[in-house]
């Protein structure tokens, strides 16, 4: 789906593609023929959580908590879920 087109600069959505992997991007012009560039996108790894830290608190919450694991990348955003027993 392309969004936007100048004589500089093209802007279109990626499809879903395979974590950690390249991928080559090619551009094709029934007026002008095809560019490409090999390996040009790389899709990103997804993040995977190995430990919290502490693993518990009060209920009343405010308690800092350290997450390690891989692949964090900016901007990220961090949501806990309280369940019912």
């Amino acid at each position: 789906m392309t969004i936007t087109v100048t004589g500089t600069q093209f802007t279109a959505i990626v499809p879903a593609g395979a974590s950690a992997t390249a991928v080559d991007v090619q551009l094709s012009s029934t007026m002008n023929g095809t560019a490409s560039l090999i390996s040009g996108y790389t899709y990103n790894t997804t993040p995977s959580v190995a430990s919290i830290n502490p693993p518990a608190g009060p209920q009343t919450g405010n308690t800092l908590i350290t997450i390690t694991g891989q692949n964090f990348r900016q901007p990220l955003t961090v949501t806990i879920v309280a369940r019912e027993s």
